[in-house]
């Protein structure tokens, strides 16, 4: 009796711990796809990634030894495969923009997170990195340490 129990409620619990668990893998494996995906971008342009970050709204690259930075967005489209290269020797400085408005309570609502990468030469375009954007993410993610540790980590390298 105490076996036919115990074999209900393990039946049970992994019943219960499933969906988590295929969720977790899939998440995995799409997190594996992307980081293959800029991996890949690249190793096509001769550059070789040293540091990763894979979020589920964007991914970052980047390769120091030669000062390139890889963004991959997707934010608007989830099977965008659209890698951008930034080379790094022309960019400035890095600064963080925070978009926000306040709602009729006055509560203070944030709208997007960005890193602008802000060129050297005042005719280049200015590249912007979207880290959060609350048409798209209701809620943040760790995105405010990400772009802080990205911010470090370019800073670093331009000087």
């Amino acid at each position: 009796m105490n076996t036919v129990i115990t074999i209900i409620g393990a039946l049970g619990i992994a019943l219960c711990l499933a969906p988590f668990i295929i969720t977790n893998l899939k998440n995995k494996n799409k997190d594996s796809k992307t980081q293959t995906i800029i991996s890949d971008y690249a190793n096509q342009n001769g550059y070789k990634i040293s540091e990763f970050e894979v979020k589920p709204k964007y991914a970052l690259g980047i390769d120091k030894d030669n000062a390139k930075l890889f963004y991959l967005n997707t934010l608007n489209d989830k099977h965008s495969q659209n890698v951008e290269m930034i080379d790094l020797s022309e960019i400035d400085t890095s600064k963080i923009q925070i978009e926000k408005h306040f709602t009729s309570n006055k509560k203070e609502v944030i709208d997007k997170v960005l890193l602008n990468l802000i060129p050297k030469q005042n005719t280049a375009k200015t590249p912007s990195l979207v880290f959060y954007d609350s048409t798209v993410s209701f809620q943040f993610d760790g995105e405010m340490q990400s772009i802080q540790k990205w911010h470090n980590t370019i800073s670093d390298l331009l000087n």
